[in-house]
């Protein structure tokens, strides 16, 4: 052997190479370029391996030879007028590629190749050559969170378990792991993990800790992947209150939020998570629009749908225009999502879960540098790669697999290097690179939802009580402050007031039973589901009203107060920010006319109406049950209603029950005939044979409300035939009076729809309110493929 000391782009390198160089010419024989050996391709590949001397990069030539086996060697020729050798070894017949190793090029330059064998056959072959990204690749172990879609939430919960446990363990295990190999894990939502905590060893609970604050379990800032149209501003805050807690309680820092699954984002969520001091989002959209065709042939047997549907129709469009968002070289891509206060995050778009879990060194290899290859072949300007995997399908378990490839494949390669790493390791890698960028873009506003919020509207009964809790409990969480602060010896109900907001933000969650909704299983975890909604409901109602025996929050204070003056009074309590007037309802009334009531603080007799609930289709919450009840107890089926006039903010104002004295007449309310109802704000007509509401007239602006070119009437209920698309409403309807008194008049509407057998509809107008309530009450049977509306067109024309 020799040694030769060759300099080239600014490095010095030492080379071997045989004392017989192959590329000689044999004695005699002139180089020829002979057709039969031809150099068809030649790839600089992403693959380093770190020697002494600096890096050596893989590079791969693909050969054509028409010959027997034979020797070849290959020189690489420099534009500087340097070269290299390389040994080729033995070359076969047909078309085959060949790896060689040479120092690392770091330059643009022109590089040529020349190969040849020992019988005088050559070729040349010339590149542009490209240095490649020393990548770094972090495979992140996560698994999607899906509460109920692959089994009932009983057992999802029960999976989780076992998965944490895994997690430590696996932990443990490679604690004495090169750092880059060490299991690390990232939870997606916090909901299975702090069950785990409500079940968990306490060695369990130490080793978590220890995880959490080494930042090996990486805590996402959600309690759920939510559907985030559902939610108030509140519950989007509140929804990062339990990871919140873990992080405080186990010393972990919360950098990194995601929802996964859901095709739409509300705009609030910069807002709020940047004000947390959460920095990253990753939005792991799914790609509807990619399934392809072989997905939509498989739906037929999938749902046991029939013949004649045209499935490929079904999706047809991205959640958003790629195009515009993203640069040119499109995903994977980053940018910052600006919310409404200015405040921003780095979004991290990579299209659906971004799953790889490759479980052999060998698969690494053959399809690692093919997605490398791929993306700068796009111009992709990052050299961190995030692949989610090891669980990363839904409600799946992980495998510590992947910190023994990274340790193996680490061994022997320099680049790409692999890290087992989580979400927010990632993400400070990807904002490193993004703060040098030029054009990294910033973004602002919603991203509309597509198909999600269709789970709601099936659950409309549900989705509308969860979305009266979002206020409830609000009001409840006030009034308990103010108990604390008012009445000695009050306990703040922290605890109820967190399980409440976790069940009314599952509720909101994405995942509306299985993956099946048919069966006797599905009707299971449809009810775990459901549940979550009554039961925020209801413990937001226990803590407000109180139940048998217990006094709720309103009672408390309500008792609390020194009346000056003895009988019945009725304390109105008023948890916004601005004094308020509005109307006070208050169900099975106790209250027996004649009687008046006075406004403690001025002196003034305030106008009341006692509502009797004779017909249980009447359109409000509980009618069938309260009317059943008040067959035995008439105080079920009465409300008393009043207007109460400047009603503090954080406060409450008491109206005092007393007598009837004097004139018992009340004042004349909204005025009513069979087709209208008027006030001193609106005159509303109806149409006679329909029902709908074709006008509403606003006599204090002297404008007309309704678009009168719209294809649909106000408060019309439209069925649309998913398959057909074709529309049907209600041709005949009954109208009737419905209340009539000094606060306020309703009209009563009856009809009944196509795979809707009854429809009662009510509108209100208030003596003293400038406002318009509308209720619904429909009763849907089970004819399937439908799709319920009712229109408000309102007119955008503004006045002359």
């Amino acid at each position: 052997m020799k040694t030769t000391i060759i300099t080239f782009t600014g490095l010095i390198l030492l080379l071997a190479s045989s004392a017989l160089n192959p590329l000689n010419t044999p004695e005699g024989c002139e180089p020829q370029n002979d057709p039969g050996l031809k150099i068809l391709k030649v790839n600089p590949t992403v693959l380093f391996r770190s020697e002494p001397d600096g890096l050596i990069q893989a590079v791969d030539v693909t050969v054509e030879y028409r010959g027997d086996p034979v020797e070849a060697a290959l020189k690489i020729l420099f534009s500087s007028g340097e070269d290299l050798n390389r040994g080729m070894g033995e070359i076969r017949g047909g078309v085959n590629s060949y790896r060689v190793f040479i120092p690392e090029v770091e330059d643009r330059v022109p590089v040529e190749f020349e190969l040849a064998t020992g019988q005088g056959d050559w070729d040349r072959f010339k590149i542009n050559w490209v240095p490649r990204k020393h990548w770094e690749i972090c495979l992140v172990p996560i698994t999607h969170h899906d509460l109920g879609y692959t089994a009932p939430i009983e057992y999802v919960l029960r999976q989780y378990r076992n998965l944490y446990t895994d997690v430590i363990r696996f932990c443990d295990e490679t604690g004495d792991y090169p750092d880059e190999a060490r299991f690390r894990y990232s939870v997606e939502c916090s909901w299975s993990l702090q069950d785990f905590i409500d079940h968990c060893s306490q060695e369990d609970c130490r080793k978590l800790a220890k995880y959490i604050r080494e930042g090996r379990i990486d805590v996402h800032a959600f309690f759920g992947n939510e559907i985030t149209d559902l939610n108030s501003h509140e519950e989007l805050i509140r929804l990062m209150y339990p990871s919140f807690r873990i992080g405080q309680e186990f010393g972990g820092e919360i950098k990194t939020a995601s929802i996964t699954d859901i095709p739409g984002l509300t705009w609030a969520l910069p807002t709020v998570l940047s004000g947390a001091g959460v920095r990253y989002f990753f939005a792991g959209m799914p790609e509807y629009y990619e399934w392809g065709s072989d997905f939509f042939d498989a739906l037929p047997a999938y749902f046991g749908w029939g013949p004649g549907n045209h499935y490929e129709d079904m999706v047809s469009h991205t959640f958003w225009n790629e195009k515009n968002i993203l640069r040119p070289h499109g995903r994977p891509d980053a940018f910052y999502w600006q919310g409404p206060d200015g405040a921003k995050v780095l979004v991290y778009y990579q299209g659906a879960y971004g799953c790889w879990s490759p479980t052999s060194i060998d698969q690494i290899l053959n399809e690692l540098p093919v997605k490398l290859d791929e993306m700068d072949g796009r111009g992709v300007p990052f050299s961190v790669m995030r692949y989610g995997g090891y669980g990363c399908n839904d409600n799946t378990m992980p495998d510590r697999v992947v910190s023994d490839l990274v340790r193996k494949w680490n061994e022997e390669w320099a680049y790409p290097k692999l890290l087992v790493s989580t979400s927010s390791m990632f993400f400070e890698k990807l904002e490193a690179q993004c703060t040098k960028s030029s054009d990294i873009r910033t973004f602002s506003g919603d991203l509309p939802q597509t198909d999600y919020s269709v789970g709601a509207l099936s659950s409309a009964g549900e989705t509308a009580l969860n979305r009266g809790t979002h206020e409830r409990l609000h009001s409840a969480e006030k009034l308990a402050s103010m108990c604390e602060l008012l009445l000695d010896g009050q306990i703040y109900p922290t605890g109820t007031i967190r399980d409440a907001y976790n069940d009314m933000i599952l509720f909101d969650e994405h995942t509306w039973g299985m993956w099946k909704p048919i069966g006797r299983i599905q009707d299971w975890a449809w009810h775990e589901k459901s549940s979550y909604a009554y039961k925020a409901a209801a413990l937001a109602e226990l803590m407000l009203t109180g139940s048998r025996g217990n006094n709720g929050l309103m009672a408390e204070i309500a008792n609390s107060i020194d009346f000056s003056e003895d009988g019945e009074h009725i304390v109105v309590f008023n948890t916004l920010s601005f004094t308020r007037n509005d109307l006070v309802t208050l169900s099975n009334s106790p209250f027996q006319e004649p009687f008046e009531i006075l406004d403690t603080e001025t002196g003034r007799v305030v106008p009341h109406q006692t509502v009797h609930l004779n017909d249980p289709q009447y359109p409000v919450p509980d009618a069938a049950a309260r009317y059943a009840r008040g067959q035995f107890n008439p105080m079920e089926c009465s409300d008393l209603v009043f207007e109460a006039e400047n009603v503090p903010a954080m406060g409450y104002k008491s109206f005092r029950v007393l007598p009837a004295g004097g004139s018992s007449d009340a004042p004349p309310g909204p005025t009513l005939s069979d087709s209208s109802i008027e006030n001193r704000f609106y005159r509303i007509t109806l149409d006679r044979i329909t029902g709908v509401v074709k006008s509403i007239y606003d006599k204090e602006l002297g404008l007309e409300l309704i678009d009168s070119k719209a294809p649909h009437r106000l408060n019309q209920l439209i069925t649309r035939w998913i398959k057909s698309g074709v529309e049907e409403s209600p041709e005949t309807a009954i109208l009737q009076k419905g209340q009539e008194g000094p606060v306020y008049s309703s009209i009563l509407v009856r009809a009944k729809g196509a795979g809707c057998p009854l429809l009662t509809q009510e509108i209100r107008l208030y003596q003293g309110l400038r406002r318009i309530d509308i209720y619904n009450r429909l009763l849907k049977d089970m004819t399937p493929a439908q799709e319920l509306y009712f229109a408000f067109p309102f007119s955008m024309d503004p006045p002359d």
